[in-house]
């Protein structure tokens, strides 16, 4: 494929104002490029929602080294630029909170060793010593000398993270927004129904039936993607309706405690995430299991009814008997449940990659709040240069097509 670039010379447009697209904007503005990104508000409430939905809003994730290393590159390369978003744009987004992951203890149980999780649990340690992260393999007692008020389960160790970091995915794009704004990009809000490539370039038209003319487009719609049909050609890629849980807390009263990741044999484990502070003023701690994966959605109306129906109640009785086993004594109030996307690619990867001549899409519906700047940064010198050249290689971020 013969790919000169955008330059700076021609508009970009970039479709989509999550954490992906709003990262690409930034970067792309800040290079000189001119700018228009596109992409709704977030609605007021699920309830009765129609059209795509998006998976960051939310006000808490997880950012820290991974089992796997090109997520670990990729997350670390955006970490270390976070607090240099926070500063310039004014709107923080971070928090410095401690990572607990649990694995089934090889000392215990010798076959666990060379078990998935005895081969994730040296994966994540040889990830955090390569990267000089912080991993310290805590058992159940020297995980109760830390963290005083936390329990894990018998034959268990947790590795400890104490450099991850909690990320507020709303706050992380109106920083990026902020950000891309001041350099000059120009924010539409309102939602592409569809693009076109032209010899002269792409022509795109919103839901209100406004229509943008520009050089090149970069496609950042997440898990939505797919369903939207904005590219000529479907990628491989599953997405799944998610389930997260919200327990009201009194922040005061509850004992701190690290960021978990932990197994069961209720859909292989989940997450449970200390007390945030949401929209409403209220706190709660969150969960999420891996009931998704028994969700797929296809269609843009599967999205659209996953997002009305608020998520699987049934997921709260789950998670109102576990989260006392893990912190006895808490108290949990008021559960409510709200719906997630999460889309996987067909190798567990992220897609930075051409379309064709004027379009690049950028793709990670896991860990794609953690990588969201390194991701647009990777996506906006695509675009820009019409060439791959980072140092990570390219055939790792390849679109697999249907």
């Amino acid at each position: 494929m013969g790919i000169s670039g955008i330059g700076t010379d021609g508009t970009v447009l970039v479709i989509g104002a999550g954490p992906q697209g709003s990262a690409t904007a930034r970067h792309l503005a800040e290079a000189g490029c001119a700018v228009t990104i596109v992409g709704p508000e977030e609605p007021h409430t699920h309830v009765g929602h129609e059209g795509t939905w998006a998976g960051h809003y939310d006000q808490g994730r997880i950012a820290a080294t991974d089992p796997l290393f090109v997520p670990t590159v990729v997350g670390l390369r955006a970490m270390g630029r976070y607090q240099e978003i926070e500063q310039a744009s004014g709107i923080p987004f971070t928090t410095m909170l401690p990572q607990l992951v649990l694995f089934d203890d090889p000392a215990d149980n010798p076959t666990a060793a060379v078990s998935e999780s005895g081969r994730e649990l040296e994966a994540l340690l040889s990830n955090c010593r390569d990267f000089g992260t912080s991993a310290d393999v805590l058992d159940d007692a020297q995980v109760r000398l830390r963290f005083p008020g936390l329990q894990i389960p018998p034959k268990q160790v947790g590795v400890c993270q104490d450099d991850a970091i909690v990320v507020n995915p709303r706050a992380l794009v109106r920083a990026e927004l902020a950000l891309a704004e001041t350099a000059g990009a120009r924010r539409v809000v309102d939602e592409v129904v569809s693009l076109s490539t032209q010899s002269e370039g792409i022509v795109a038209r919103t839901a209100s039936g406004e229509e943008i003319r520009a050089a090149g487009a970069v496609v950042a719609t997440g898990a939505a993607t797919n369903a939207l049909g904005l590219l000529p050609r479907r990628m491989q890629t599953s997405v799944f309706g998610a389930t997260m849980v919200l327990f009201e807390v009194d922040p005061a009263a509850v004992p701190h405690f690290p960021t978990l990741m932990y197994i069961s044999e209720h859909f292989g484990g989940g997450i449970v995430i200390p007390p945030v502070q949401y929209p409403d003023g209220r706190w709660y701690i969150k969960c999420a299991s891996g009931e998704l994966v028994s969700r797929p959605l296809q269609t843009r109306s599967d999205i659209a009814a996953w997002a009305s129906s608020g998520g699987n109640p049934d997921e709260i009785d789950y998670f109102r008997v576990l989260v006392p086993d893990f912190l006895p004594g808490v108290e949990l109030g008021e559960a409510i449940t709200k719906p997630c996307l999460v889309g996987m690619t067909a190798d567990g990867g992220s897609y930075v990659d051409h379309v064709d001549e004027r379009t690049v899409v950028v793709y990670d519906g896991q860990r794609g709040v953690m990588m969201a700047d390194e991701l647009g940064r990777l996506a906006a010198d695509l675009i820009r240069t019409g060439q791959w050249t980072d140092a990570l290689p390219r055939q790792l971020f390849r679109v697999r097509w249907q």
